[in-house]
């Protein structure tokens, strides 16, 4: 125990460092529980169909099944049979010890695994900091607290599906990722097996992680193109990686293909009116700029909210009439607003301007040459997600386009980013306390967004 805390901290650490964690992490916990009591059970998002899934796995001991090509979840059980079933299986005991509490009380437990998972992405995230971001321990707390107390990230944590699983292999995968890049010496078959090993069970949990391979194969390509290792190092390297993690979660899309006829889960649902037919249209098609503007401004806006509720429903029903960019990033300005919300609205706009000032602060570090080193395959993982969500959006499936939660797998790399672009326009001794500001930011937003979500949100989409 003293040798992970210690790993946790390092011998300099001041205790008001330590305690600045430590409440961080308290103020995670508090929040997430406190949604996981406040919402009601199975009322969280697809929470239903989660449940389902985990109810078929206990009680028929199979797989959930689609019958037709446009379905996403299982006809007989309401299960979500598109994603695969990692966390569903590890779900299985929680419900099978809770079940005779009837439906709601598997669910709240349920819950309970959640919250654990979130805490534990925490914890890994700050030993990927710690790991990567030596000389720079005023980005340590500010990350950390991006992280723990972003809204969409708190939600997701305090109810029941797949995403909290995914986030939580996604940072564990990045943060070996992380230690193979910068040691060549840990760039031996069994490292490169044992990530591939994690990769496999990200994508056990939920396709996202197909893109993960694409990390790895431009890595490997860099190194190629430099001569630092040569072709057939690099193809060992690449089979080393993809093998073991084909085993593991590989077998899941071939038994998909073969039940419905396609690799990835979203169905073609007909939305040809709010899609392009192909890249080349981004340049061609009239309302291409429309519907990345719809992207944009829908990916900002779920990022930072509690999953896609920035703004209030008088607010929605008003960009319903409009689809200019302004207001859908920035949201409509209404005379009166339910709940929190007018308070709320302030603060989401002062982290878009932040956001804002953070991506400049990044371009310009980067031309300055000012960037720490592992910023750049954290800049490229969230690239990739966020072109994934991009091609989703604009060419399979429009209701993509608010699905900030796609884009949390990469919660570790936003935080740092994000953190890291913000604090590049601050003076040097000025840093230390981005941390503390960012603290009462979240802390403010969140407390707003629990008066939205118990006063506003559950009355009208969740009664009880």
């Amino acid at each position: 125990m003293r040798l992970w805390f210690d790993r946790f901290f390092p011998a300099d650490t001041s205790r008001r460092a330590r305690a600045f964690v430590a409440v961080v992490f308290a103020l995670h916990l508090a929040f997430s529980l406190f949604y996981a009591a406040a919402i009601p059970p199975l009322s969280g998002p697809d929470e239903y169909a989660h449940v389902r899934y985990v109810r078929q796995l206990v009680e028929e001991r199979a797989l959930p099944v689609l019958t037709d090509v446009r379905q996403t979840r299982d006809s007989r059980t309401g299960a979500i049979a598109q994603h695969p079933p990692l966390s569903y299986l590890l779900g299985a005991p929680l419900y099978l010890a809770a079940r005779a509490g009837g439906e709601d009380l598997p669910a709240r437990v349920l819950r309970l695994a959640s919250v654990a998972l979130g805490a534990g992405t925490l914890a890994i995230f700050w030993l990927l900091l710690r790991e990567n971001f030596p000389t720079r321990r005023e980005l340590w707390p500010a990350a950390l607290a991006f992280a723990a107390l972003l809204p969409h990230f708190l939600l997701l944590s305090s109810v029941w599906n797949n995403d909290g699983l995914l986030i939580f292999l996604s940072t564990l995968w990045l943060l070996y990722f992380l230690r193979l890049t910068r040691d060549s010496e840990a760039q031996t078959p069994r490292g490169w097996a044992f990530l591939g090993l994690l990769w496999g069970a990200a994508l056990l949990t939920k396709a996202t992680a197909l893109v993960y391979v694409v990390l790895v194969a431009l890595f490997l390509l860099f190194q190629l193109a430099r001569r630092q290792r040569g072709a057939r190092a690099v193809l060992a390297d690449l089979g080393a990686f993809m093998v073991p993690g084909l085993f593991v979660g590989g077998w899941w899309f071939v038994r998909f293909y073969f039940m419905i006829g396609r690799i990835q889960p979203i169905p073609d649902l007909g939305y040809e009116n709010l899609l392009l037919a192909s890249p080349i249209q981004l340049l061609l098609h009239p309302d291409a700029p429309l519907l990345v503007g719809r992207f944009v401004a829908g990916a900002m806006r779920s990022i930072w909210g509690q999953v896609d509720w920035t703004f209030s429903p008088p607010q929605r029903d008003a960009m319903g009439q409009t689809f200019g960019f302004w207001d859908a990033l920035w949201g409509p300005t209404l005379a009166a607003q339910p709940g929190l919300f007018a308070l709320t609205l302030v603060v989401y706009r002062l982290a878009v301007v932040a956001t804002l000032l953070a991506f400049a602060g990044l371009v310009m570090g980067a031309i300055k040459k000012r960037l720490d080193a592992p910023l750049r395959p954290l800049a490229l993982f969230f690239g990739l997600l966020y072109a994934a969500l991009g091609y989703y959006t604009l060419f399979r499936h429009p209701g993509f386009f608010e699905g900030g939660r796609y884009l949390l797998p990469a919660l570790a790399a936003t935080a740092t980013l994000w953190t890291a672009g913000i604090s590049f326009w601050l003076p040097a001794a000025r840093q230390r306390l981005l941390a503390p500001a960012l603290l009462i930011f979240f802390v403010v937003w969140n407390l707003g967004c629990a008066v939205n979500l118990t006063q506003v949100l559950i009355p009208l989409y969740a009664p009880r």
